[in-house]
């Protein structure tokens, strides 16, 4: 399999990339190549079906689309307007010779950070690197979807914080950079658990796998 993401979070592009390729080796299945692209959101609109014959022509087999929900007025207009154009695009699929090929859309609730809270242990592991002073176990909250983006950027602060003031460091202008996000994404080693942790995630990890196409998925709202 090779599995091509148009994603919409650009500064995340890296992270999508290590939590699908983690995803697949941790469910066994075998995956040669991931590549995440951030596209315009106008692209994704409007040439949903151009991005997938681009990343056809560039020989993956399985493309997915991962888009934010939001909660601006016009954001359910052009989240019915994506699903409309994946259905179309995997009908036309089933009818041509290119019936290998897969389509999956995610329509993210909750951002990357409120993702890689639901293993705050990860967070812990990138803090400490390889100097654990005492610091083996961050505590763990349950269900993460729930948390808006400044809450989950303030919490992997907090954790962040903890692990240096445990090392004896000045905590004081420590905070959660966006840039971090990928090496944070590489530490999810219980990948699989942090999943029933959050929603979005969940259904991120479900279509990576590329089992099938997103025909007659409709929006949830």
């Amino acid at each position: 399999m090779r599995l091509n993401l148009y994603v919409e979070d650009t500064a995340g592009r890296v992270a999508y990339e290590h939590l699908a390729r983690m995803w697949c080796e941790s469910q066994g299945i075998p995956c040669e190549q991931v590549r995440a692209i951030a596209p315009p959101f106008n692209d994704v609109l409007d040439k949903m079906g151009l991005l997938v014959e681009k990343a056809v022509r560039d020989g993956f087999d399985c493309i997915v689309f991962v888009v934010d929900r939001e909660v601006a007025p016009e954001r359910k207009r052009q989240i019915r307007m994506i699903h409309q154009q994946c259905e179309q695009i995997c009908r036309s699929l089933a009818d041509s010779d290119r019936v290998n090929v897969t389509v999956g859309l995610v329509v993210a609730r909750t951002c990357l950070e409120c993702w890689i809270l639901a293993d705050a242990q990860a967070i812990v592991e990138f803090a400490c690197r390889n100097n654990r002073q005492g610091y083996h176990d961050a505590p763990q909250r349950g269900d993460t979807e729930t948390i808006s983006p400044s809450a989950a950027t303030d919490e992997i602060t907090r954790i962040l914080r903890e692990v240096g003031r445990r090392a004896k460091k000045d905590t004081s202008r420590l905070k959660y950079e966006k840039s971090a996000i990928a090496a944070i994404a590489a530490k999810m080693e219980n990948l699989p658990i942090a999943s029933r942790r959050n929603k979005s995630l969940a259904e991120f990890c479900e279509r990576v796998t590329c089992k099938q196409s997103d025909c007659g998925q409709q929006p949830d709202w």
